[in-house]
């Protein structure tokens, strides 16, 4: 599964939503797509995505997708189903499979709508992102590849800063809970997220991962996204020069 989905949001991807009434209908897979029509509809008209339509229909998400909204649908072309293994999207496509079809798919649509100017700035901001993975050094001469690694590393580090928020929104109002084993509890949040990557494995196997993972290795699924947040800074009094502080920290929400 993780193999699909790498493989679907690697593909090129093309922003099926309603255009934005000051600009111009955009033409996709040889057809216009009208601010008048829903999602469904609009793909309907594309050439370039009988295979998603196809998908949609087995999932049973026509009703979802053609309802209110608004929705923006990352929409996987025909030539990037394609690229899957044979025989993948005639598995998922049995109605046995249905289940594990709409996780593919759902996994694709975002509540609301994105803008052009959206999705470029949520582009740069992942470029970041793979910038600072490229610089973390798996062993002399092997580092980390960035641009492999860059969509897993956008979500540790929106998950981790959603969570802190969550945590955050949870305890307002409620007396402060006291110290364990002289960490305060924001940086007990921090040091959970830590645990739960703590492993250890041979070189010849972090070589393996670094080469053909999406994730990161684990220390630096850890280090990486603490290093970008105000909130771990601030939770271990950390101060400008350390380790880790980033003058040039990434942010994606």
């Amino acid at each position: 599964m993780n193999k699909m989905n790498g493989l679907i949001l690697a593909a090129a991807l093309v922003c099926l939503m309603p255009a934005l009434h000051a600009q111009k209908d955009p033409m996709v897979g040889g057809a216009a797509m009208y601010p008048t029509k829903n999602i469904v509809e609009n793909a309907l008209n594309s050439k370039d995505h009988t295979t998603l339509v196809a998908a949609v229909k087995a999932a049973g998400l026509v009703d979802t997708l053609e309802g209110a909204g608004p929705f923006t649908v990352f929409a996987p072309t025909n030539e990037a189903f394609a690229k899957l293994p044979a025989g993948t999207v005639d598995n998922l496509l049995k109605p046995e499979n249905k289940d594990q079809l709409t996780k593919v798919l759902t996994y694709h649509v975002v509540p609301g709508r994105l803008t052009e100017k959206d999705l470029k700035n949520f582009g740069e901001r992942g470029e970041c992102i793979a910038k600072q993975f490229d610089g973390f050094e798996v062993e002399k001469g092997l580092h980390e590849n960035g641009k492999l690694v860059e969509g897993e590393s956008i979500a540790d580090l929106g998950g981790l800063t959603i969570s802190f928020a969550a945590y955050e929104k949870s305890i307002e109002g409620k007396p402060r809970e006291k110290d364990a084993n002289g960490f305060t509890p924001e940086q007990r949040f921090f040091m959970g997220y830590a645990a739960a990557a703590a492993s250890k494995m041979r070189p010849e196997f972090a070589r393996l991962l670094a080469n053909s993972d999406p994730h990161p290795l684990p220390q630096f699924r850890v280090n990486g996204p603490m290093s970008n947040m105000e909130a771990f800074r601030k939770a271990f009094g950390c101060q400008k020069g350390d380790a880790m502080v980033r003058e040039d920290a990434c942010r994606i929400w």
